[in-house]
């Protein structure tokens, strides 16, 4: 498609079409990373915004978007967080890293957030019996 053409097209189906590409990209870095193929050049064409948004591969329907600004809408959150980690994962499989060490420290991480939900939930209950008399039902 030419820019004269894409210049045609209503705002919202300009919007779909970069949405789309956005979230094509992210998939193709996501199997990259799952098969351990491609990671150099996704990395090469998606290691930080600006390569990301100019990665162009019409085969794979990867256009690119001339708005920077774009990534920043609040609808595309879910999507750049998946891009956030699978750059993270990427990079760790690129320099020969093991998954192991940050697999331990996850475990670590959900037993101490665990606990602490636990103490949070005894706490409220000791504040629910504490201040039972003030809340009016």
């Amino acid at each position: 498609m030419s820019k004269e053409q894409y210049d045609r097209l209503h705002p919202d189906v300009r919007s779909l079409r970069c949405h789309t590409s956005l979230e094509r990209k992210i998939e193709f870095l996501e199997s990259s990373e799952r098969n351990g193929e491609w990671v150099k050049l996704s990395l090469d064409n998606a290691k930080n915004l600006t390569k990301l948004r100019n990665w162009k591969d019409v085969e794979r329907g990867l256009w690119p978007w001339a708005d920077p600004l774009f990534v920043k809408k609040k609808s595309n959150k879910p999507l750049m967080d998946r891009w956030e980690s699978v750059i993270q994962l990427l990079l760790i499989r690129r320099d020969g890293g093991s998954f192991k060490e940050e697999l331990d420290q996850k475990d670590e991480i959900i037993a101490a957030l665990r606990a602490q939900v636990d103490s949070l939930i005894e706490l409220n209950r000791t504040l629910q019996k504490k201040y039972a008399h003030l809340v009016q039902r």
